[in-house]
């Protein structure tokens, strides 16, 4: 019997090795137009502000694929062969 060995990573894909489309649902909910490059923290529940804002906007996502326009970055596929 000949065994398989089969090797698997894991790996985080939001702005790791794509841009999904967090970042615009977050702009068309707050009527903002925030850019990548204007955080300097992770959460953004900071930027949400109220716990009812943040209620609403999740419930939102959870009808939305952030990933269904995601941007890939350059070269990933490369990288990730290597």
């Amino acid at each position: 019997m000949k065994l398989i060995y089969l090797k698997k990573i894991l790996i985080d894909i939001d702005e790791v090795i794509c841009i999904s489309s967090l970042l615009d649902e977050m702009n068309k909910f707050l009527g903002t137009d925030y850019k990548l490059d204007d955080f300097k923290k992770y959460y953004i529940d900071d930027i949400l502000g109220s716990d009812l804002n943040k209620e609403i906007f999740y419930k939102t996502l959870q009808n939305i694929d952030l990933y269904k326009d995601a941007r890939i970055f350059d070269n990933v596929i490369e990288i990730l062969k290597n």
